[in-house]
């Protein structure tokens, strides 16, 4: 189902990643939930699902990760309501920190009160790995 919301939220921009590594997200969650850092919720109307949130949480911290909504219910807020839901939740069970990502989003920038900016750090394993990393480090540098 939150494939299914993603896609129609998401078909017409350039965000088609997350669908297009179901797979991957499908064994990840079956982790996570094991682990206790799984959050889903489902928006229904009329017992229809119109929104989802997925995220994690580890430690004090909520990792908004991906949202998906019926965008014929837009009328209603659907994604205003699940984004808010998540976050309710969130503090209710403790979080001290929601984090929404990276991306310019006018949700991110209504929610937010600052941006942290994201860190990547990379793991190499051989020279080929290590010759990718620093030239990843160089383009970042040089942007």
């Amino acid at each position: 189902m939150l494939f299914r919301l993603h896609r129609a939220t998401w078909a017409e921009t350039a965000f088609p990643s997350f669908a297009g590594r179901e797979p991957f997200h499908r064994a990840f969650a079956r982790l996570a939930l094991e682990r206790g850092w799984l959050r889903l919720h489902i928006l229904e109307l009329a017992q229809k699902p119109v929104a989802a949130y997925y995220g994690f949480r580890i430690g004090q911290v909520e990792w908004g990760y991906q949202f998906g909504r019926d965008r014929a219910e837009d009328r209603a807020s659907v994604g205003a309501v699940i984004a808010g839901h998540a976050i309710r939740e969130s503090i209710a069970e403790g979080a001290g920190q929601f984090r929404l990502g990276p991306g310019a989003q006018a949700y991110k920038t209504r929610l937010a009160t600052d941006d942290p900016g994201v860190e990547t750090i990379g793991l190499a394993d051989g020279l080929r790995g290590h010759a990718v990393l620093r030239a990843s480090a160089r383009r970042a540098a040089a942007a």
